[in-house]
């Protein structure tokens, strides 16, 4: 989680000056796509549209692979259980293991090239639909934004925990400790969640506030619109392949 999310690279590239609506709604195709198919063929075809959308976002190598190794334990579940209940569809279980790479690969082209403030945006966008049923848009995506903002601060402060303990020659390997451990990380993600709120209330949030007060808008460009025409290009491809 720590490698994947959080990891925006400031590049000028026409993949980073896209909408982010329009970049959530493709990674979301594109991944409904890849997830269902067996077939070797869009598989390659898939896995050549993604180097090279990794390419055109200019992603740095050594980016790119620790996402990929973050995962690395899953690879390897999914190879042995394959070769225990399955080893005639072994290549199978390659091409399972190989289309998960690529939606990793996918989630961070919309990572890398995405701040997170406009990813909130296209998100609360997307859920726009959900006031037909009462439910403010607005109160989800400052709900997702703040998830996502205290993911490195879990892990801030975990750290800290533990050299504290470290330091006072706790081991860890008796479960009296653990539970410091995780108490104290409890009690500070607590803490942390308070002042956050306490910050909001300050600001005068209201749960049914309905004005819009952003200071940038999203609206479509020129760019926006080629990238529809050449992802639906690209669909009528991989379905006639």
């Amino acid at each position: 989680m720590r490698e994947i999310l959080g990891q925006y690279t400031n590049k000028n590239t026409i993949i980073h000056k896209l909408d982010p609506r329009l970049k959530i709604v493709f990674i979301m195709l594109f991944s409904s796509f890849l997830i269902p198919v067996n077939e070797p063929i869009k598989i390659l075809f898939m896995s050549l549209l993604i180097a090279l959308l990794v390419t055109v976002s200019k992603i740095p190598m050594l980016h790119l692979i620790r996402s990929i190794k973050a995962f690395v334990f899953l690879y390897f579940f999914i190879l042995i259980m394959y070769l225990v209940f399955a080893r005639e569809m072994i290549f199978y279980g390659i091409l399972s293991m190989w289309k998960f790479i690529l939606l990793i690969c996918l989630s961070l082209i919309l990572t890398a090239t995405t701040t997170l403030s406009s990813l909130v945006k296209g998100i609360e966008w997307i859920l726009s639909p959900l006031r037909m049923v009462r439910i403010n848009p607005k109160n989800l995506a400052l709900l997702l934004s703040a998830t996502i903002r205290f993911i490195p601060h879990f892990f801030l402060y975990s750290g800290r925990i533990r050299d504290a303990m470290i330091s006072r020659l706790s081991d860890f390997r008796r479960m009296s400790n653990l539970k410091i451990f995780v108490s104290r990380l409890i009690s500070r993600m607590i803490a942390s969640a308070s002042t956050l709120s306490d910050g909001i209330e300050s600001r005068c949030y209201k749960e049914n506030n309905t004005i819009s007060t952003e200071f940038k808008s999203l609206r479509l460009a020129k760019r926006d619109y080629t990238a529809i025409a050449a992802s639906c290009i690209v669909a009528l491809v991989y379905f006639l392949v």
